[in-house]
């Protein structure tokens, strides 16, 4: 049973004795606000109860909260039905305005300064603490620089579609709201997906389009230049050989080496991509989904059993269906691809020097990791 509710007072639910919805979604996914669309009947006394981007609007299925966010839009047609579309509270994130800044330190004391300055701009139900900051792979200390005004959305996501893992809110103590960055959520579904039960759909793509597996290194130049020669045995004889230029900041041959084989690294491992569609069998009793779950997906056609991670539901709220994303979903597909250039990017140009190099993302941040580990940029 699912119930809309408007700072905490009741507006519609999914049963007979109670207002109901004349029909209803909700959308949620990783890393993005929640989208939701609620259409109430004509003849429903708490319309008034939702105001435009003041009022705490939530979703409730069973008593388990699955939003908490604001209502941006009202439409009232001829009939009297009046249609409310809702953003999850990620989207508060949009509200405020952090000044250009440079930051050295760890990315939980980044998320913190980001937060605290956005929560004097906001009222108090909008404002957010920095949580669980525990993405691995960023080192102990990072660099940011942002050169212009923008949002927190702005920044976070902008480290999140470089990084990657799991960027979620979640409410502690007291009801305060945290903003988390994990490497995933951690839990597995204790609901299966099957093939022949619930499991709709599957494809299983396995993409080499950026994969490199043989580098000509060079260094220097006219009779002080030097060369080398970097491969890996296995990626070839699996792929074929597939060779790049690199030229780097080096002044011996072991230097060089040492450069182009870390480069290489980043461009031998072809990403195994698996999406499908699904039912959540919550209505039978079964453990539901949430999204960042990964559930155990068994498809003997393909010879798959595989933890998968959920990245998309879908709620009808006027009924028990619930589709499920898994994996990876399409427009996730040309982030990953970029992703293909890390590590090659920042040491063709920063070579042997631990000089910063700012890297640039889809939002126009310069973000930066000092230790060169997975800073990426948007095309070369």
């Amino acid at each position: 049973m699912y119930s809309l509710k408007s700072d905490g007072r009741l507006v519609a639910r999914t049963a007979a004795d109670e207002i109901a919805f004349a029909s209803g979604s909700l959308q949620c996914r990783v890393c993005c606000a929640e989208k939701g669309s609620v259409l109430l009947l004509p003849e429903n006394p708490y319309l008034d109860y939702i105001a435009l981007r003041n009022s705490v609007v939530t979703i409730d299925r069973d008593g388990e909260e699955l939003f908490r966010g604001q209502a941006v839009d009202r439409l009232e047609n001829a009939k009297g039905f009046v249609q409310f579309t809702l953003l999850g509270d990620l989207s508060y994130l949009h509200d405020g305005l952090i000044p250009p800044f440079t930051y050295t330190g760890s990315a939980a004391g980044l998320f913190s300064a980001v937060l605290a300055v956005y929560n004097e701009q906001v009222a108090a139900h909008r404002q957010i603490q920095a949580g669980t900051i525990s993405k691995t792979g960023l080192g102990v200390s990072m660099s940011y620089e942002l050169t212009s005004w923008r949002s927190p959305w702005d920044i976070f996501n902008g480290l999140y579609s470089e990084f990657g893992g799991l960027l979620q809110l979640r409410t502690g103590a007291g009801g305060l709201r945290y903003l988390d960055w994990r490497d995933d959520s951690g839990h597995f579904a204790s609901q299966p997906i099957i093939y022949g039960d619930n499991l709709l759909s599957l494809t299983v793509m396995q993409d080499a389009t950026g994969i490199f597996n043989s580098i000509r290194a060079t260094a220097g130049a006219g009779e002080q230049e030097i060369t080398a020669l970097v491969e890996d045995a296995a990626s070839i004889a699996q792929y074929g050989r597939v060779r790049v230029h690199r030229r780097y900041d080096a002044e011996t041959v072991e230097e060089l080496t040492a450069l182009a084989a870390q480069d290489l690294k980043s461009g031998v491992n072809a990403a195994l991509r698996i999406s499908g569609k699904a039912i959540d069998k919550w209505a039978e009793g079964k453990e539901p989904f949430r999204v960042g779950d990964f559930a155990e997906t068994i498809d003997p056609t393909s010879r798959l059993d595989s933890w998968i991670m959920i990245s998309e539901l879908k709620h009808d709220l006027t009924g028990p269906s619930t589709q499920v994303t898994l994996g990876v979903m399409p427009e996730s597909i040309e982030r990953t691809a970029r992703s293909g250039i890390i590590n090659a990017w920042i040491v063709s140009r920063q070579g042997r020097a631990p000089q910063l190099v700012r890297a640039i993302d889809l939002n126009e941040i310069y973000a930066v990791d000092s230790n060169s580990v997975y800073a990426a940029a948007r095309g070369e």
